[in-house]
């Protein structure tokens, strides 16, 4: 990402070159686990036939790892995860389940 920016002068002749900003591209978040995969192809799904996905992470900190909440970012996909501790090297996950039958938006 950048943006670009320029100052105008009036009655000189521009001899400036316009001044360029990067901004440095958002850094991921750090997370006290490690996934096994962030991202999953469902391939084609027919409309009304749910499906779903677990993705699996390990505990690589020193401290318990408790799961509070998962929010989905579209109202098709409903979500269930680990509710109890995972202790240090344990593994856990997250499934994610994705049902076309009321959902509006087209992918």
């Amino acid at each position: 990402m950048f943006s670009v920016g320029a100052n105008a002068q009036e009655k000189k002749p521009t001899t400036t070159k316009p001044a360029i900003t990067t901004t440095p591209a958002p850094q991921k978040p750090t997370s006290p686990v490690t996934w096994k995969e962030i991202s999953y192809d469902f391939g084609e799904i027919k409309k009304g036939t749910p499906v779903s996905h677990d993705f699996s992470f390990t505990n690589t900190t020193k401290q318990t790892v408790i799961i509070t909440n998962v929010k989905a970012s579209c109202g098709c996909t409903a979500t269930n995860y680990t509710k109890t501790p995972v202790k240090p090297g344990e593994t856990a996950t997250v499934t994610a389940t994705y049902n076309a039958k009321n959902c509006r938006k087209l992918f």
